[in-house]
């Protein structure tokens, strides 16, 4: 016979009238895992829940499950059955385990409001990882959008997921989804953020898209070089009337990206000089000839010879560097 321990659950959140304080009981309850239903259904990152990972994994071998699941309660015609709301992993862990036939749960009601539930998996999402990824952001909106109309999911917790009523990022979150999982997993990982994002979903062809991904995976790219290596392959592809998986499959840019020989960062760098050669191969061509020059002028330490920009005009700059200004006053004397 299952144990029952009552207790009460706080939860505070606004509403479009004003600020109410809820008070729940739950019950925290032995419930048998063959009557629990595990599905996505709640989830924030069901695109991440293939396999536990081995640090969580450890945990759980370790000290088995700290941290109760919390189920919702829900009557069927046969029987009572529990629907995983936070914990999935943990829940994932406990029937594969199969070291106990029930496990330790906390149980909502099946009438539990679902402004409530929200917020409570928003707060265990903050609690067990921290803040939540855009991805988990665009995941959040999308369950509250199929419980609530759009006025009262915006009022009540775009603040919450620290994010702007801008129509443009919503729309971008609500995209997003929708993408292929290395996509999704490229932002839920940070290793996309919001801006860049932008400029990836506005690409037509799917297949561009994740050649950029794999490009950027490949490169370990920040977001700063994403955004100038984007801004390059855009352009000169374009130019040549390619889309970006035929000029990124193309045989110069294969040579170096392939090329045992590099590092990853001489591969940025080869890759970039190739890029702007093929935009600008006049004035790349001009820089080589002038750095020639200049080398050949075997110039001591602290002087250097400057062009203008972008070789609009002729004329150069001998920079010299003193010690002091003192010494700078006797060079300019003439001692």
């Amino acid at each position: 016979m299952s144990l029952y321990i009552q207790g009460i659950f706080f939860c505070f959140f606004l509403t479009s009238h004003h600020l109410s304080k809820i008070i729940m009981r739950y019950v925290y309850q032995r419930v048998p895992l063959q009557s629990i239903v595990l599905n996505t259904t709640w989830n924030l990152h069901p695109w991440a829940l293939d396999k536990i990972p081995s640090s969580l994994g450890e945990s759980f071998a370790s000290m088995a499950i700290i941290h109760p699941p919390i189920v919702l309660e829900e009557t069927t015609e046969k029987d009572n059955v529990f629907v995983n709301l936070c914990g999935y992993r943990r829940l994932q862990y406990a029937m594969t385990t199969a070291e106990d036939a029930n496990v330790d749960c906390l149980v909502l009601a099946e009438n539990t409001a679902t402004e409530l539930l929200l917020n409570i998996i928003l707060e265990d999402q903050k609690l067990s990882a921290g803040e939540l990824t855009l991805a988990e952001k665009a995941r959040f909106l999308q369950i509250a959008l199929q419980h609530m109309n759009k006025e009262a999911v915006y009022s009540i917790f775009l603040e919450k997921l620290n994010l702007k009523k801008r129509n443009t990022v919503l729309e971008e979150l609500k995209i997003l989804l929708k993408q292929d999982k290395k996509i999704i997993e490229e932002v839920h990982k940070g290793n996309l953020q919001i801006q860049m994002l932008g400029e990836i979903l506005r690409l037509t062809d799917e297949g561009d898209r994740l050649s950029l991904i794999e490009l950027f995976q490949t490169l370990h790219l920040g977001t700063g070089k994403q955004k100038r290596i984007f801004q390059l392959i855009r352009d000169v592809a374009y130019r040549n009337q390619l889309t970006f998986t035929d000029f990124l499959a193309g045989e110069d840019i294969v040579q170096i990206i392939e090329n045992p020989g590099l590092n990853v960062p001489q591969k940025i760098q080869h890759l970039s000089e190739f890029l702007q050669q093929q935009l600008q191969p006049k004035s790349l061509m001009a820089e080589k000839q002038f750095q020639e020059q200049v080398k050949s002028l075997h110039l001591p330490k602290n002087k250097t010879v400057s062009h203008s920009t972008s070789f609009e005009k002729d004329e150069v700059t001998l920079s010299i560097v003193f010690d002091n200004f003192s010494k700078c006053k006797d060079y300019l004397s003439g001692n």
